[in-house]
């Protein structure tokens, strides 16, 4: 019977962390206080507002009620003492506090209310560890007298694993949040978190995790993000990104942790726009190259450099040419032919890139400058029409239809309705394209026309030549049969014609 009433009675025993003892005789009330002295319980503070009142403390379950007290385990001691050492310092210190637990002092002064102070205190342990970390780091360098025993006495020096728990903890921190932002870029968070990626060259773990925070910094479209893409840029951010994925070429995280901290790197920054190319290009090429079959790398690399390709400016022409010289048309080319008919993002992403390439930007002309901007663009004008050129050459037209339509037909399956960007995108190459392959093909018949025009009057010169050479041999021919009286052959009367002007003979067999 006894245990059958402790199952029935064990949910309405779980329901009181207070003193549950019940208000029965007064054997049974003698028995309730030798309990409470054997665990020495605390008695709520009577000044405590959230007190329970005498009727709140009874229990009224009868079988709770008759249930045997229990003696103390040796096992409740710790947790007893532990109360009491909690305790201690909050008695020493003439507080009166209400003990919400025996394990843990739940007070205003211990936990902040607010969560803005919780995510304040992660992100200053972050930093501070960083920091730490990177003076250790760089004293143990200073030692050194050569490069490589520097280098290696830094990476030693540096645990991975804390570095790369910080680095992403401040990422997640910042991720939407501005204060966090604006704390680790007003004490100089920039500066840590690059001289960590700097001294921890060969650690691909904080490689990535560094550029997450980078990521988590810069991403955003406020005035905050703007200036810390440029004290990224001024502190030497792209360069060490741009080392990290040379690297580093065969792994896929850093590489896709480098391509999504690009890209905010580089959205609405036409100069930043211009300074990435130059910088980045070619690794991000080289990254595309080798990861062919993963669509995440496909659609960041190519989103990316269309991203590179954004704006109305004479730059981004600049930008174009270089492009288009070191084969991005043929990166997108091969990306659509392997997985643009079954992948929509890089479908959209081999369209965005397109886009960007063969759209023509024209130059604004500022007045101040006398037309210097427009000069510019005209003079740069032919990228775009390059970029036609080498799609039409690589096949790139007969891919985008095939990819076009599987697009529709998975949308067909799928029972939904086109994306209106990839249809704009789309409508919008294939009216460049078959443009361009109009004037190709004109400009095909025309220089066709042009070369049989010239060999058909080289032909006529040619003859016309010959015959007036042959007129004017066969009449000093004539004088000479009627002199000589003997006749002679078409070769003998151009033998003739030779002599007769002074040109040097030469027998014709």
């Amino acid at each position: 019977d006894s245990t059958t009433r402790c199952q029935d009675s064990t949910t309405n025993v779980r329901q009181h962390v207070s003193r549950v003892w019940p208000r029965t005789s007064s054997s049974r009330g003698s028995h309730a206080r030798s309990r409470s002295e054997t665990f020495h319980l605390p008695h709520i503070n009577s000044s405590c507002t959230s007190a329970c009142s005498r009727d709140a403390q009874t229990v009224t379950n009868p079988h709770a009620r008759s249930l045997s007290a229990f003696s103390g385990s040796a096992a409740f001691q710790p947790m007893q003492n532990l109360g009491h050492a909690a305790m201690h310092p909050m008695q020493a210190a003439g507080a009166t506090k209400t003990l919400m637990s025996l394990l843990c002092p739940l007070c205003d002064d211990d936990l902040p209310v607010e969560i803005a102070a919780i995510k304040h205190n992660q992100v200053h342990g972050a930093l501070l560890l960083l920091k730490e970390q990177a003076a250790a780091a760089a004293a143990a360098g200073a030692v050194q007298t050569e490069l490589a025993a520097a280098t290696a006495a830094c990476r030693a020096a540096i645990c991975p694993i804390s570095c790369a728990l910080s680095l992403e903890s401040l990422a997640r921190l910042m991720w939407s949040d501005d204060e966090a932002r604006d704390m680790v870029a007003s004490t100089g968070g920039i500066r840590t978190i690059l001289d960590i990626m700097r001294l921890s060259r060969g650690l691909s773990s904080i490689q990535t995790s560094a550029c997450l925070a980078i990521m988590g910094l810069v991403r955003g479209d406020g005035e905050l993000c703007q200036a810390t893409q440029w004290a990224v840029a001024k502190a030497g951010g792209v360069e060490l990104i741009s080392e990290a994925m040379e690297s580093f070429p065969s792994s896929l995280m850093m590489q896709l942790a480098a391509l999504l901290t690009l890209v905010p790197l580089t959205l609405d920054n036409c100069m930043m726009q211009a300074y990435l190319s130059r910088r980045t290009v070619p690794a991000v090429l080289h990254t595309l190259c080798t990861f062919q079959e993963h669509p995440a790398i496909q659609c960041k690399g190519l989103v990316l450099l269309g991203v590179m390709l954004e704006g109305a400016d004479p730059l981004q022409e600049a930008v174009r040419q270089r492009m288009v010289e070191l084969g991005v048309v043929s990166r997108v080319a091969s990306a659509l032919e392997q997985m643009g008919g079954h992948s929509d993002d890089v479908l959209w992403a081999c369209l965005f890139c397109l886009a960007g390439l063969a759209r023509h930007a024209p130059g604004r002309r500022d007045r101040n400058q006398d037309g210097h901007c427009q000069r510019l663009s005209k003079a740069l004008s032919t990228a775009s029409e390059d970029a036609l050129a080498q799609a039409l050459a690589v096949g790139l037209l007969q891919r985008l239809r095939s990819s076009w339509e599987a697009y529709h037909d998975r949308v067909r399956v799928r029972g939904g309705e086109p994306d209106e960007m990839i249809s704009g995108a789309g409508r919008f190459l294939f009216d460049r394209l078959e443009a361009a392959e109009d004037r190709r093909r004109t400009g095909l018949f025309v220089r066709r026309a042009v070369c049989i025009a010239a060999l058909a009057a080289s032909a006529a010169a040619t003859v016309g030549a010959v015959f007036w050479l042959s007129g004017s041999v066969c009449s000093n021919s004539t004088g000479q049969e009627a002199s000589k009286g003997r006749s002679t052959g078409v070769l003998n009367v151009l033998d003739d014609g030779f002599r007769a002007r002074g040109i040097p003979y030469y027998q014709t067999s």
